[in-house]
């Protein structure tokens, strides 16, 4: 912009030189002409745009993350599987006794209030594990609860089945009671080996003495 003003200023000077008769210019005549003019320099302002770099940037990231996580995505998928595949073998494996565990303390539990206990639903519990040894103490809880409400002995937990049949006092009833509780001591307490054939004997002989005992469990 200067540049033009002084190019301006010596031009006027070469015209009025140029002329043989020309006067010089007077300081009215020089203010006139050069009032006009702006001597400050124009900055020219540059306004740089972030939005294409923003956009660049953002979609160079993206594609970095997204080629990072098809890298590790077949191990993710690994690792869940197998996972489920543990948690598979071990489910499948620990469910049964889970199930024995439960019941073990639904029994130790009805123990303790054998009148009110629903001991019917405890051993279709029992028979679905297969647990011969687990169902014939259902059966003899059966004949404890049975004999109570029949008043032949007076049911408590920390009593033993010795004590019972020292309360009973039908010979017939004390002697069907007796020959079980001999039975169920050495399979439950003597953990002798228990298979299915025994296990029928000593089934048939629970349920007969609860039908004399007007408690059939069938």
């Amino acid at each position: 912009m200067r540049l033009r003003i002084h190019l301006l200023m010596l031009l006027s000077l070469f015209l009025v030189r140029a002329e043989p008769n020309a006067q010089p210019l007077s300081p009215e005549e020089w203010e006139k002409i050069t009032r006009d003019l702006d001597y400050t320099e124009e900055k020219e302002e540059i306004e740089y745009s972030t939005e294409g770099w923003e956009q660049d940037h953002s979609s160079s990231a993206f594609s970095e993350f997204l080629n990072q996580f098809l890298t590790v995505l077949p191990y993710i998928v690994l690792t869940l599987l197998a996972g489920f595949i543990v948690y598979f073998i071990i489910s499948k494996y620990r469910g049964p006794e889970k199930k024995l565990e439960k019941i073990k303390s639904e029994i130790s539990t009805a123990e303790e209030n054998i009148e009110e206990a629903d001991l019917i639903k405890l051993l279709q519990k029992a028979n679905k594990t297969g647990d011969y040894r687990l169902i014939l103490r259902i059966y003899y809880l059966m004949i404890l609860k049975s004999l109570t409400l029949e008043k032949h002995i007076r049911y408590a937990p920390k009593k033993t089945n010795r004590d019972y049949l020292y309360e009973i006092k039908n010979s017939e009833i004390k002697s069907r009671f007796s020959s079980i509780t001999m039975d169920f001591d050495r399979l439950w307490y003597g953990k002798s080996r228990l298979n299915e054939t025994e296990f029928e004997k000593q089934k048939s002989r629970s349920i007969k003495l609860l039908s004399e005992l007007k408690n059939n469990p069938e």
